[in-house]
C-alpha cells in the first residue's frame, strides 16, 4: 500500500515544482513589466543627456571660433559651420567636402543626436540659427557678429534639426528626444531641452535674430 502511494506523491511533487515555477514565471514577467519602462526613461534621459553634451561642445567651438575671428560666428552657409568649428573639437577634416570625411565617425559624432540611427549618412543631426547671419561675407560666405544679439539668452544658436545643416523656422526643428523634446544652445552658452510647446511660446525676433 505504501508503494504503491509513491507515484502519487511523486506525481503531487511534480506539480508543486511546475506550480512554482509559473508563480516565479509570473513574477518575473510582472516585474518585467513594471521595470522595463523606467529602463526606457533612464536610456532616454542618458541619450538626453548626451545630446546636450554635443550641442554644449559645438555651441562653445563656435563661440571659441568667434572670440578668434572678430566676433563673427561661422557661417550657416550649407554644412560650413561644421568645417569652421572642428579643428575646435580636435577633429581635422579633410579637403574632401563638408561632411568631415577625413574624420571616424567616433571623431565627428560630436555632430550627431544620440536619438537617431548611427548609420554616418549623413554623420550630422544638429542645425546652425541662419537667421542672425547678417553680417558681411567672410571668405564667400555670410557670417554674423556674436556682438550685434541684444539677448544672447534667448537666442538659439544650435538645435536639433530636421534639415541637418540650419534651421530658420520653427517647423525645421526636430522634437526627437522622446519625440517630445529637443536640445538647443543659446549664445548665452545654456543648454535646455525643450518641448514644442515651449519653443512655440518663446519670442520669434529674440529667439532667431537676437533682438528685443
Amino acid at each position: 500500500m505504501v508503494v504503491g502511494l509513491a507515484p502519487i506523491r511523486w506525481r503531487h511533487g511534480v506539480a508543486f515544482a511546475l506550480l512554482e515555477l509559473l508563480v516565479a514565471l509570473a513574477i518575473v514577467i510582472i516585474l518585467c513589466a513594471l521595470l522595463l519602462p523606467k529602463a526606457k526613461d533612464m536610456v532616454d534621459q542618458a541619450r538626453t543627456a548626451s545630446c546636450l553634451h554635443n550641442l554644449k561642445q559645438l555651441g562653445m567651438a563656435c563661440q571659441t571660433y568667434a572670440i578668434e575671428n572678430d566676433g563673427r560666428l561661422p557661417t550657416s552657409t550649407s554644412n560650413t559651420w561644421r568645417i569652421r568649428v572642428a579643428p575646435y573639437l580636435g577633429i581635422t577634416p579633410s579637403s574632401a567636402g563638408e561632411e568631415l570625411y577625413g574624420a571616424s565617425f567616433k571623431d565627428v559624432r560630436v555632430f550627431t543626436c544620440p536619438f537617431i540611427a548611427k548609420d554616418g549618412t549623413p554623420r550630422r543631426s544638429y542645425g546652425i540659427n541662419t537667421k542672425i547671419q547678417q553680417g558681411g561675407k567672410v571668405d564667400g560666405y555670410r557670417e554674423a557678429m556674436s556682438i550685434w544679439v541684444q539677448v544672447p539668452s534667448k537666442t538659439m544658436l544650435l538645435a536639433d534639426a530636421l534639415n541637418t545643416s540650419f534651421i530658420s523656422a520653427l517647423n525645421q526643428i526636430s522634437y526627437r528626444h522622446s519625440n517630445t523634446n529637443c536640445g538647443i544652445f543659446f549664445l548665452d552658452g545654456h543648454v535646455e531641452n525643450s518641448s514644442s510647446n515651449q519653443v512655440s511660446s518663446l519670442n520669434a525676433q529674440a529667439f532667431f535674430g537676437g533682438q528685443n
